[in-house]
């Protein structure tokens, strides 16, 4: 079983992936509950987390539990098509990682990258679900870029 795999079942429940996107400070955010394809999670949950911090300067930040029986079948396809759809509903840029890895002061840096799966911006949709592709150099400068651009 991959690392993924695992990440990603941790609750002995099924599977769940985890969106997390954020919008400017007024943005109005959009229901994402059903996104593009013929795989629907059985599930789909949003909260708004409170940066009490401001560490995102006022912006706002969601996360999406999707919930899945299993791992999807072409999960970068369906990863890819949630993170296009977070980013035309108005988020400035959005991820998926595992539980556990969000933490307002780590936000895209580069002692977590290994537990971001996907990262999407207007720079680009990115993922790597693969292992391997999570601990390369490359993976971990395409997600700290993203964090640089939005000026964390």
């Amino acid at each position: 079983m991959s690392r993924f795999t695992q990440a990603v079942s941790w609750s002995g429940r099924g599977v769940t992936l985890i969106l997390f996107a954020v919008f400017p400070a007024d943005a109005s955010i959009a229901s994402l509950e059903r996104v593009g394809g013929q795989v629907q999670p059985r599930d789909v949950r949003r909260y708004r987390l409170e940066d009490l911090d401001r560490r995102l300067g006022g912006r706002q930040c969601y996360e999406w539990d999707l919930a899945f029986d299993a791992v999807p079948s072409g999960a970068e396809g369906l990863v890819s098509a949630w993170l296009a759809a977070a980013l035309d509903a108005g988020a400035e840029f959005a991820w998926f990682a595992f539980e556990g890895s969000f933490n307002f002061n780590h936000i895209l840096t580069a002692d977590i990258a290994d537990q971001v799966f996907a990262v999407g911006s207007s720079a680009g949709i990115h993922v790597a679900i693969d292992d391997r592709a999570r601990v390369a150099a490359g993976w971990v400068a395409t997600i700290t870029a993203v964090r640089e651009r939005a000026g964390l």
